[in-house]
């Protein structure tokens, strides 16, 4: 051990109220307190080195003891009739503050922590008693802490619970490659006595798996259990995460099942309210308190001394900053407060178990898109970067959708879907949970079957939009009013005009619909062809190559004219499939054009694409669909070029 080394204490160090020092009875100069300190006492010391070599003595001050480790225990160098002893702190408390050791006995640490030496923390007993302490701090030389285990703690939960499921021990000892005497001896709980089994449950409305335990277990268990993804919940005294799979294994690992957690997520909620409420109302209190004793003081404080004066004042305003500093907290503590309830309103609500039903199959189709072929996109031949051999050729498939896709190696899809099988299984039985539930709170709007000219609320419904992927209802188109600033005035009058919006009704119940009567649905249907009627049909044209030409070089002399761009664009020839297929990227578009006063609907694409908007627009001929000559083509004016509408 290194030895003590002595150091001046600070002036608070040994001014300080709540410490006391008494004598240690067999060192007379040394004093130990009950913060686990000790300090030697001044005295005068006689040694050799005066003059002729004679006998001098020094005064030497009392100074605190600095303490060095000694098998983890703080040590620290006595001297007595210059004879030196090394002797540790705990010892000397407990021999100041209780007296001398009783035959037998010996310190115990009640925290478990060597290096406290607080009087509170000590006491003599029996080696038994500490060797129990040991046990219960998980310091005890027992258990998979021994030299000699070949078994760990969490090898021992998983023999237990396999026991109790019919696991014969032969087939145990081979499964962990022990003795089946080792086996034999953990069954019957002659070892390892102080494992206990762990209780796991998971809780499907928060999606968390939760692990409860009645002992103190190893670090190597805690280490598993923290690398799984759990944190430790101490209000709550359990350990929890949200599911994965990688926690689901350790819950089955060290419990063999879970079960069906006990506490639902409102009444957590409740405790952790209450909870809170019980921080507030101390807060306040002590507002209140420190308020009233500054009400309570008086106005000015006179004494002879300014300085004591200037204290007292500093102590009366201190009160107030006190009282200010806890009602912050109390209002903290209350905002803490309401935010719970709020939060369990809103996840008890029907339209947020909507959301997270569409966010449940929104995530299993994402991870569907990993593994499943676009049926549109044909296979190829490429290397593989992954592979042993870089120049091998394997077919590949393309999965998923825009710039989530990616190229996949065929005979790598059903290992693909193997992988998120355990995934998708529980995102399945989350959702069937999810819609049980919401069954009973007023179900889905989407799963009602809705048509044009039914009600939602009290507008009618004009269109109803049903999704690609599912075919449920998404949305619908109601009238509504718009106010803005429009091309009909110029763009100078803010006027208010009738418009389509189509409004979500994923996150409705079934309740926000109603089926129109016949009478209502006749008459919409009436309204609605008689307005299609009234308006005049305008011809989508597909024009001959030559026609598309001639108009093609009257947009580019237009374009040119106008000084802003220099690019001459050409026509395009696609087949009807390529131009759907563009046109659902918005690469190509069809829009009213006016040729000579009369106004037809053509398809064109952007000329100048993303970056130049000055030049002409390109005009596109479908080379597998009849085409038809176009009206007259004037001869184009730089001053009135021929117009198109919404080109942009």
């Amino acid at each position: 051990m290194k030895p003590a080394h002595d150091a001046t204490p600070a002036e608070s160090d040994i001014h300080n109220d709540s410490e006391i020092w008494k004598a240690i009875p067999a060192f007379p100069d040394y004093e130990a307190s009950n913060l686990g300190r000790v300090r030697s006492l001044p005295r005068v010391r006689t040694d050799a080195g005066g003059r002729n070599g004679g006998i001098r003595n020094r005064n030497v001050p009392g100074v605190i003891l600095r303490p060095a480790l000694h098998k983890g225990y703080p040590h620290v160098a006595l001297t007595v009739d210059a004879k030196g002893y090394t002797m540790p702190v705990h010892r000397l408390v407990l021999e100041a503050f209780v007296g001398p050791r009783p035959d037998g006995m010996e310190c115990r640490h009640l925290d478990g922590n060597r290096t406290n030496a607080n009087l509170d923390n000590l006491a003599w007993g029996t080696p038994s008693e500490n060797q129990m302490d040991r046990a219960e701090h998980g310091t005890a030389n027992i258990g998979e802490q021994h030299p000699m285990s070949k078994l760990t703690e969490l090898d021992v939960i998983e023999i237990l619970w396999r026991s109790e499921a019919g696991d014969t021990q032969t087939e145990l000892a081979e499964m962990f490659d022990v003795s089946r005497k080792a086996i034999q001896l953990v069954t019957s709980r002659d070892r390892w006595q102080h494992v206990q089994p762990f209780r796991c449950t998971f809780c499907m409305d928060d999606d968390k798996l939760r692990i409860y335990s009645g002992y103190r277990f190893s670090d190597s268990v805690k280490d598993a259990i923290k690398e799984a993804g759990f944190r430790w919940a101490p209000k709550q005294e359990c350990w929890y995460t949200v599911w994965s799979i990688k926690a689901e294994d350790l819950c089955l690992q060290i419990s063999g099942s879970i079960e069906d957690e006990d506490i639902s997520p409102e009444e957590r909620a409740a405790d952790r309210a209450e909870r809170f409420a019980g921080y507030r109302d101390k807060r306040r209190h002590e507002a209140g308190y420190h308020a009233d004793r500054f009400e309570a003081g008086p106005d000015a404080h006179g004494f002879q001394n300014p300085a004591r004066a200037e204290r007292a004042a500093a102590r009366h305003d201190r009160q107030r900053d006190t009282a200010l500093c806890q009602w912050s907290k109390a209002e903290y503590w209350q905002s803490r407060t309401a935010g719970v309830i709020s939060h369990a309103l809103h996840r008890s609500d029907a339209a947020t178990r909507r959301g997270r039903i569409l966010e449940i199959e929104k995530e299993i189709r994402r991870i569907e898109a990993n593994y499943t072929p676009c049926p549109k996109t044909r296979h190829i031949m490429d290397t593989d970067c992954w592979s042993d051999d870089k120049n091998a050729l394997h077919e590949k498939a393309w999965c998923g959708s825009g710039r989530g896709g990616h190229w996949v190696r065929v005979d790598r899809l059903d290992a693909i879907k193997a992988s998120y099988a355990r995934y998708i299984d529980h995102l399945n039985m989350r959702l069937i949970y999810e819609n049980a539930m919401l069954a009973n709170e007023g179900g889905k709007a989407a799963d009602v079957e809705m048509v044009a000219g039914g009600w939602l609320g009290s507008h009618q419904i004009q269109k109803v939009n049903r999704s690609a992927v599912t075919g449920r209802v998404v949305s619908v188109a109601l009238w509504g009013e718009e106010t803005g600033y429009y091309k009909e005035t110029g763009y100078k009058e803010r006027t208010t005009r009738k418009v389509l919006r189509n409004i979500n009704i994923e996150r409705c119940g079934e309740s926000v619909y109603r089926a129109p009567t016949p009478e209502e649905l006749a008459e919409f249907n009436g309204t609605r062809k008689a307005k299609k009627d009234a308006t005049p049909t305008i011809p989508t044209i597909n024009p001959t190559k030559e026609d598309a030409q001639r108009l093609q070089d009257a947009w580019n002399a237009a374009a040119l004219a106008t000084g802003k761009t220099t690019k001459v664009v050409e026509i395009e020839e696609m087949t009807q499939a390529q131009f759907s297929r563009s046109l659902k990227h918005e690469y190509v578009f069809i829009t009213e054009v006016t040729i000579g006063g009369q106004t037809i609907k053509m398809r064109l694409a952007r000329g100048g694409g993303f970056y130049d908007y000055h030049a002409a627009k390109q005009v596109i001929v479908l080379t597998d669909k009849p085409q038809k000559a176009l009206p007259t083509i004037p001869a184009p004016a730089p001053a009135e070029p021929i117009t198109a509408g919404c080109l942009f």
